[in-house]
C-alpha cells in the first residue's frame, strides 16, 4: 500500500515538473454515489459523498488539455430499512489518480474524458447504530473507472466542475444463477455510480 501510495505522487508531481505550460488547481466537493449490481437487485439506494485532492492542468495547445488529478473520496450506498433492520450507510474510502484528456471549445468551457484507476484505502459500515469496518469483505480493492465532466471558469482562478463515474471493475465476487435460480458459477459484480459537483481553486 505504502508503494501504490509513493508511486501515485510521484507520477503525479514528475507531469507537473515535465510540462511546458501548467497549473497546479486544489479542488473539493460533494455528490451523489451508489453500487450498481448487474446480476441482481441488491435494493441500495444513493448517498451523499465528498472529495477532495489536487489536480495539474497541463495546456498540450489552445482547446486542449491534459489534467491529472490526486483525489481522496468517499463512495459508497445508502441501506434502506429492512424488516428488523434500521438500515444506513456503508462508505469505501478511495485514494484515485484521474487521467483526463480535456477539449475547450470556447474560452470557459470544457470537457473531460479519461479513466481513473484507485485503491480502496478501507471501507465501513454504519448500519444498524453501529460503526465497524467491513474492508476484509471487499474482495477486490483496486478499481477503474470511466470519467466524463464538464468544467466552467467562474472566474481565472475559480471553476465550477462536475464529474459523472461509472465503474469497470468490480468490487465483489458473486455467485451467478439464471432466471431460474441454476447455479452458473462465480462472477463479479457491484460497480461504483457517482456523481459529483465541485470547485477547483488555480494556486
Amino acid at each position: 500500500m505504502k508503494q501504490l501510495t509513493l508511486s501515485l505522487l510521484l507520477l503525479f508531481i514528475g507531469t507537473g515538473l515535465f510540462a511546458q505550460t501548467n497549473a497546479t488547481l486544489i479542488k473539493a466537493g460533494s455528490g451523489f454515489a451508489n453500487l450498481h449490481f448487474k446480476n441482481a437487485d441488491a435494493g441500495y439506494q444513493g448517498r451523499a459523498i465528498w472529495y477532495g485532492g489536487f489536480a495539474e492542468h497541463i495546456e498540450i495547445s489552445s482547446q486542449f488539455f491534459f489534467q491529472p488529478e490526486l483525489l481522496y473520496s468517499l463512495r459508497g450506498y445508502h441501506q434502506p430499512p429492512t424488516g428488523p433492520s434500521t438500515g444506513g450507510n456503508v462508505g469505501f474510502n478511495y485514494l484515485s489518480l484521474p487521467l483526463l484528456a480535456g477539449y475547450k471549445p470556447v474560452k470557459n468551457l470544457s470537457f473531460l474524458i479519461g479513466p481513473e484507476p484507485g485503491y480502496m484505502l478501507f471501507a465501513r459500515s454504519h448500519v444498524n447504530g453501529s460503526s465497524y469496518s467491513i474492508t476484509d469483505y471487499v474482495n477486490y480493492r483496486f478499481n477503474v473507472d470511466a470519467d466524463a465532466g464538464i468544467d466552467y471558469d467562474v472566474t481565472s482562478g475559480l471553476t465550477i466542475e462536475t464529474r459523472f463515474l461509472i465503474g469497470l471493475s468490480a468490487l465483489d465476487r458473486v455467485m451467478l444463477t439464471d432466471n431460474n435460480g441454476s447455479n452458473l458459477g462465480i462472477g463479479k459484480d457491484g460497480y461504483h455510480r457517482v456523481v459529483q459537483i465541485g470547485l477547483a481553486y488555480r494556486l
